[in-house]
This record gives structure tokens, C-alpha cells and sequence, in this order.
């Protein structure tokens, strides 16, 4: 493995492991933390490639990228937060598929794809661990029909 992916992914562990304990020191907070953080991981990439001038298509897809987490953000909110942890678990998936080493775009630099990985991983288990006991009629909002 290079020393990139090596220095990303402990950069990644590192800064999961700070904010679970931040987030951990608040857990009347925990869910809406864990939310907003996932909807910013999404859109860092969004940044990153008007930043860097990506292609539309990379802007694009990145932008349904916001979009397609952002659906797992809805339903947590809505339904069990079950589907907050599965999101944060995806995220990688999206790392590795489109940005460097294994993807078709580098406008994320590659230490920052494996520390977003390790990142994504190390929060996703928290997510689930912190709400394995949360019953399905535990939501942030729903609207009054659904209650």
C-alpha cells in the first residue's frame, strides 16, 4: 500500500475517533450532528471539483451524490435512524468508485479519498452503535400524518 493511502487512512481514523467522542459528549445532539455530517462529507466533493475546475460531469454527479445521501438523511429523519449508519457505511463505496486511486476523477487528492474511507467506516459504526436501541418511533420530524 503507498504511503498516501497508508497517511489517509490514519488521518481518517484519527479524525472519526475526535468527533465520535465530540459528538459521544452530546447526545441529546448526537442524531442532528451525525445528519449535518453526513449531508458535509457529501458535499466536500461538490468543492473539491469546482476548486479544482472538474468537469461538469464530475460536478454534476458529485452534486447527486449530495442528492443520493441526502435520501438516507430523509428517511433516518423520518423513519429509524438505522439509515443514517447505513449512509455514513455507502459513503466509501462513492470514495472509491469515482476519485483516485480507483475512480476516473482526481480532484480529491488521493490521501483524502483513504481518509474519507477510514472516516465514513469508523462514524458509520458509531451511528449504529449509538442507535441499535432507537425504536422506529424515534424520529427528529415527521410530519403529523405520519406520527
Amino acid at each position: 500500500m503507498e504511503i498516501n493511502a497508508l497517511i489517509g487512512l490514519l488521518a481518517g481514523a484519527l479524525a472519526a475517533f475526535g468527533f465520535n467522542r465530540w459528538v459521544g459528549a452530546r447526545p441529546g445532539r448526537a442524531r442532528e450532528i451525525y445528519t449535518l455530517g453526513l449531508v458535509v462529507t457529501a458535499m466536500i466533493y461538490v468543492v473539491m471539483a469546482f476548486l479544482s475546475d472538474a468537469s461538469d460531469t464530475a460536478i454534476v454527479l458529485e452534486s447527486a451524490g449530495v442528492l443520493f445521501f441526502g435520501v438516507f438523511v430523509l428517511v433516518s429523519v423520518t423513519h429509524h435512524a438505522w439509515w443514517l449508519g447505513v449512509g455514513w457505511l455507502l459513503h466509501p463505496l462513492w470514495d472509491l468508485a469515482l476519485h483516485a486511486p480507483f475512480g476516473w476523477w482526481s480532484h480529491a487528492p488521493e490521501w483524502y479519498v483513504w481518509a474519507c474511507v477510514s472516516f465514513d467506516l469508523m462514524v458509520g459504526v458509531a451511528v449504529l452503535r449509538a442507535f441499535r436501541n432507537a425504536l422506529d418511533t424515534e424520529v427528529l420530524w415527521a410530519p403529523r400524518v405520519c406520527r
